[in-house]
């Protein structure tokens, strides 16, 4: 019988886990309900870092900042959008709104005392909140854990040593301070050892750009409608007929260009339009028309 503890990222908040431990209101929480106490404060301390005045926080919109989201006049700042993508790397419980949602209700219902965060509602009923600066447990040391967890640059412990791989055989280990148990066979512990996809993206290929004419369009759409004549196909495309409806207007560079003839498409490029106005007829007639120069 072999035993395995697991960290589960528990391990940077044992010190600070075990400050909060002496406190009578938490003797009996576990491992999970530390860390997501301060995951909730950890989210509410950059808020309020990015937004001092608290009449313009609102909590319930504190999520977005660990969603990986670039927000436009809150984090869409270099620096700040470093500090949030971090901090997301290293939180685990509050990534989506309906987590933080559910956790926040959690958290405002804990004992004002060991909260760092006052909640408290707006006349438009929107939950804001502010930090206590006094009779705060611990306060110094739990803005200093909070502020170097998206600092701290450091490589997050799965990345900086090797994957050792379990052996087969029957494992106890604890999550959560609670015991499991499981018994890896040995054709599992062999698939271990079995390549898989990498995550390495490949090299950008650089492509010619595009230049496209309307009129070469509308030839290769009489081309299509002539072919499918031929095949008598029962229901034909009319490519023609409905791609001389096409009006083509341009945005290049905040410069709008109308009734355009011609269009240079060279990397990522945005075809927008209402519902029914032709921009799958023109694909379609484009695909056709740059298959005839292969």
């Amino acid at each position: 019988m072999k035993h395995y503890t697991q960290d589960r990222g528990h391990a940077r908040w044992t010190p600070l886990r075990d400050m909060m431990r002496t406190l009578p209101e938490t003797e009996s929480w576990l491992p999970r309900d530390f860390e997501l106490f301060f995951e909730i404060e950890i989210i509410l301390y950059l808020y309020e870092q990015f937004i001092p005045d608290d009449s313009n926080r609102r909590a319930k919109e504190g999520w977005a900042l660990a969603s990986g989201y670039v927000i436009e006049g809150l984090n869409d700042d270099p620096d700040r959008l470093r500090q949030c993508l971090l901090a997301r790397e290293r939180l685990r419980y509050v990534k989506i709104a309906s987590a933080w949602h559910w956790w926040l209700k959690w958290y405002s219902e804990l004992p004002k005392h060991i909260r760092l965060y006052d909640l408290f509602r707006y006349p438009d009923d929107q939950l804001g909140f502010r930090q206590r600066i006094y009779e705060v447990p611990f306060r110094e040391d739990r803005i200093s854990a909070y502020k170097s967890l998206f600092t701290d640059a450091t490589p997050s412990i799965r990345h900086e040593s090797r994957t050792q791989w379990a052996e087969a055989g029957r494992y106890h280990f604890i999550v959560d301070d609670m015991p499991f148990e499981v018994e890896i066979s040995e054709a599992m512990a062999a698939y271990a050892h079995t390549k898989t996809p990498t995550r390495t993206l490949p090299e950008r290929s650089h492509r010619e750009s595009l230049e496209i004419n309307l009129d070469d369009l509308l030839q290769t759409a009489k081309e299509l409608d002539t072919l499918e004549k031929s095949l008598g196909l029962p229901k034909p495309g009319n490519w023609y007929q409905r791609l001389n409806g096409l009006h083509l207007t341009l945005l290049q560079k905040d410069e709008i260009r109308f009734q355009q003839r011609k269009l240079t498409i060279e990397g990522l490029f945005h075809l927008v339009g209402a519902l029914g106005v032709g921009k799958s007829t023109f694909i379609w007639v484009l695909r056709a028309c740059l298959q005839k120069d292969i």
